[in-house]
């Protein structure tokens, strides 16, 4: 399932954000002197180690054990285990990425757009003005003594999140996330970690001698809504009513099971994020003629394709931590998933529906 596929792939480049971007120049100071630090330095250090990392959120549970390798500037490799199996490979660097497992013969590209500081500090305020950050003490990670940093937002029924940062060298070693019920989503933590190693260029070249697919633009791009409602053949709908705090992260395209394009508005808070899917009521494939529609969801279920489109099979509403509200309006259909109250989940709705 795509969706499914791009949600795991944003966890695990949150893995990579908050081990390798987030860390801080200073200790001193209050909890948001030391974020706001964390949050203006770029991850300028040379280490290896391993992680754990895991996601406990229905239905993207996973854990894999991570090899890191960093290198400054900005120079990552991430390998993720499922046991003693070498499973996934990802490289970035400042402006490009790739993607590969050792037992496919692809290897995914996709070139990084450049992030502006002014873009970097409306990231900052916004998370500073919708959440307090707290010093709660110090522990030990992986050997080392760290402090801990508490991220809760001012605003009640929102997830919050944890980071533990190496006093000596800056680097987050321990990050958690929680939901709005407290519940653990996220967890990050370094096992072993040694800074300054020996590190060769070559590890953060991609394979030679493999194919390379570019990873589509459209697929990474945010557009204005104007331009993404040709794209997508609607006028794409914007919600009269937003829970306090959140605004427009990016409007993007997505393509549901059987392929047919749709809107996908990201809203923000600083550190939650709610997403609202819009597409044409009837599919344009799956309608066509009964016969086909059924034929082509009962070949996307025994093939494990994710061409599910049909309103009981879709993969947006699978069972989930978040709350999930589906309903039709006009010729359009609605999907909204956020971890937020079901008081604003129904405002919201209410809020797209003309």
């Amino acid at each position: 399932m795509k969706f499914r596929k791009q949600k795991i792939a944003g966890f695990l480049l949150i893995t990579l954000i908050f081990l390798f971007l987030l860390h801080t120049e200073a200790k001193g100071g209050e909890g948001e002197e030391i974020l706001k630090k964390t949050l203006e330095t770029e991850g300028m250090i040379n280490l290896s180690g391993s992680c754990y990392t895991a996601s406990f959120m229905k239905p993207y549970e996973f854990s894999n054990n991570v090899r890191v390798f960093w290198k400054k500037p900005n120079r990552i490799r991430m390998e993720y285990f499922a046991g003693d199996t070498l499973r996934m490979i990802f490289i970035t660097t400042k402006d490009k990425s790739w993607q590969f497992s050792p037992a496919d013969n692809i290897v995914f590209f996709k070139e990084l757009s450049p992030q502006t500081k002014e873009v970097e500090k409306r990231k900052q305020d916004l998370l500073l003005s919708n959440y307090d950050v707290k010093i709660t003490g110090r522990e030990s990670i992986a050997g080392r003594d760290a402090i801990v940093i508490k991220v809760g937002c001012k605003y009640p029924s929102r997830p919050s999140k944890k980071i533990w940062i190496d006093d000596k060298t800056d680097v987050i070693l321990k990050s958690e996330q929680y939901n709005s019920n407290g519940d653990l989503m996220l967890l990050t933590y370094f096992k072993r970690v040694n800074y300054n190693p020996f590190l060769d260029d070559i590890h953060f070249r991609p394979p030679q001698g493999r194919i390379i697919r570019l990873v589509s633009e459209n697929e990474t791009k945010s557009f204005s809504p104007e331009d993404l409602s040709k794209m997508v053949g609607f006028k794409v709908v914007l919600p009269s009513f937003l829970p306090e705090g959140y605004t427009l992260e990016g409007c993007y395209l997505y393509r549901c099971g059987c392929g047919v394009d749709m809107a996908h508005l990201r809203y923000f808070d600083g550190l939650n994020s709610i997403s609202i899917f819009q597409g044409k009521k009837d599919c344009p494939i799956c309608s066509e003629d009964q016969r086909r529609g059924f034929f082509r969801r009962r070949m996307g279920m025994m093939g494990r394709r994710g061409m599910r489109c049909a309103p009981r099979e879709c993969e947006l509403l699978e069972q989930r931590q978040e709350r999930v509200s589906a309903f039709t309006d006009r010729d359009l259909r609605f999907v909204i998933i956020g971890d937020i109250s079901e008081k604003e989940l129904n405002k919201l709705a209410q809020g797209l529906r003309k």
